[in-house]
């Protein structure tokens, strides 16, 4: 299984978040026939991340890093893979998460009209907005 984080809006309901994670699953699933059909992504939306271990790492620098960089204990294996998102405007843990990702040459896409796109890069823009204070770049 290849694990993929899905940087939901904070504030989207569980209905959207859902719905959407099922339509990011399907557009990467449909993409995947056509490379390797053996392998499976799994999408994991960003509040299950959140609820399963942002306590275990202690604050949102240590559990930007974890999601971003961290591996498995027993396997070793990168946490995640890869990450998608839904919104241009990113909020101060996901743009760290992004970057520190990026840096470490794991995938961004960016997901809209049921198309991926990669992100090249996150701005910054105004660092005091803690929610929404950072954009990212696509393709």
């Amino acid at each position: 299984m290849v694990p993929i984080l899905y940087a939901a809006r904070r504030a989207a309901s569980p209905q959207e978040t859902s719905a959407l994670s099922q339509a990011i699953q399907s557009e990467f699933d449909r993409l995947q026939e056509d490379v390797d059909p053996s392998v499976q992504i799994k999408i994991i939306a960003a509040s299950e991340e959140f609820e399963s271990n942002f306590a275990r790492c202690g604050g949102w620098d240590a559990w930007a890093k974890d999601v971003a960089t961290g591996v498995g204990f027993a396997d070793r294996k990168p946490r995640y893979r890869g990450f998608v998102l839904t919104d241009y405007e990113v909020g101060r843990a996901t743009a760290s998460i992004l970057e520190q990702g990026l840096g470490a040459g794991k995938p961004v896409f960016f997901f809209e009209n049921g198309t991926l796109r990669r992100v090249l890069k996150v701005e910054e823009g105004d660092t005091d907005n803690w929610q929404s204070g950072w954009r990212v770049i696509v393709e």
